[in-house]
């Protein structure tokens, strides 16, 4: 252990010197408080065993800078005096010592405060580590948090997102949101949209990305780290390298990022997809309204003046018959052969008629279907 012995007195200071030595620890000399403190500048001790009374600056003095200053104030001070009083104790405890000696001192009391500093460093040492190794998990999971939140916070804002182009800004955002900058690429289908920090569709952005996303899922070169899924191409440009574990954080998150981009870019394909489609139906459905309009019409028509025409032929025949001499059988005949084509024609009519229905109830079905859809958007 490095002691540092602080007196005015050269034998005691040898005296303490040669025992602490015998017992193989490394001791340093001061003549007093100030020596003491460019002493601690160059080489902070382990242990500093200290006078009281000292010309230039006393022990306590010496004491309060040593506790004051922050690279110091761990180190273990013990004051050994020449007055046992209970007032010189209390200085010593106001001035932030740790323990206490009387000359004359007894060795075998020296040694055990030797030994039990040495302890109490250790001890001190390992709770300061812990500390710190606390301290660098919180600063972590702080960070963790922060970073997560952003993935979530965009999963979020993309389950709304209605446009491929609005969805490559989210996911810029998201990374700033990380300190990184990104450019990004999503393919609708024929088109592809990019955005970096220059702008929007720059053709130099969108040939590397076409280049890169033809390549692993993912991958890292330099400082850039590449994520490449179905329809969606995020390029890190400035991943942490100096700082693995936070690289590692950040390489989890962007890839959970850019799955989501994706999920929800196919989403948006098939919305709009489904959205063709409903309309084209809803479309087809008019045509068709039309269509069957206009053929109802025509039938209507068609009935009343084939009906009319037969009337009007009967009794145009009745008529002639009288002129013509025919007898009874043969008017008969020729009526009956009238009638005969009546009832066909009825019965063609009546088949149309059934066929109308039918186009109706298709017309039903598709009209469903068309709100189905339209519910379904």
């Amino acid at each position: 252990m490095d002691i540092l012995l602080v007196d005015d007195e050269a034998e005691v200071r040898g005296n303490l010197k040669l025992l602490l030595s015998l017992e193989g620890h490394t001791v340093r000399e001061a003549e007093h408080g100030q020596a003491a403190l460019a002493a601690l500048a160059d080489n902070p001790p382990d242990l500093i065993f200290s006078d009281v009374r000292m010309p230039v600056m006393d022990g306590y003095e010496f004491c309060r800078a040593v506790k004051a200053h922050e690279d110091w104030r761990y180190i273990p001070v013990t004051f050994i005096s020449g007055s046992e009083s209970i007032e010189a104790r209390l200085e010593a405890f106001e001035a932030g010592a740790e323990d206490f000696i009387v000359k004359p001192f007894d060795v075998a009391e020296l040694l055990h405060k030797v030994g039990t500093a040495a302890r109490i460093i250790e001890e001190t040492r390992a709770l300061r580590t812990q500390a710190s190794e606390a301290q660098s998990t919180a600063f972590t999971a702080m960070q963790w948090a922060a970073e997560l939140g952003n993935v979530l916070e965009f999963m979020r804002q993309a389950l709304t997102c209605q446009q491929p182009a609005a969805l490559c800004q989210l996911i810029r955002h998201a990374l700033q949101g990380m300190g990184l900058d990104a450019t990004v690429m999503i393919h609708s289908g024929h088109e592809a949209h990019t955005l970096s920090q220059r702008g929007k569709d720059i053709p130099l952005d969108h040939s590397i990305l076409l280049h890169l996303r033809k390549l692993e899922r993912i991958f890292e070169f330099q400082r850039r780290a590449v994520f490449n899924y179905d329809s969606v191409t995020v390029v890190v440009h400035d991943m942490p390298r100096d700082d693995p574990a936070l690289c590692g954080r950040l390489r989890d998150h962007l890839a959970l990022l850019a799955e989501i981009a994706d999920a929800r870019n196919k989403t948006l394909s098939l919305e709009n997809l489904k959205r063709s489609q409903a309309d084209g139906l809803g479309s087809a459905i008019g045509i068709a309204e039309s269509a069957l309009a206009e053929i109802s019409r025509s039938q209507q028509i068609s009935e009343r003046t084939l009906g009319e025409s037969v009337d009007t032929l009967q009794d145009q025949l009745s008529s002639v018959f009288v002129g013509c001499g025919l007898k009874e059988s043969q008017e008969a005949s020729i009526l009956a052969v009238i009638a005969e084509h009546r009832e066909a024609l009825e019965a063609l009519l009546k088949e149309h008629q059934a066929a109308t229905r039918r186009l109706d109830e298709v017309m039903a079905i598709l009209k469903s279907l068309s709100a189905q859809n339209a519910r379904a958007l």
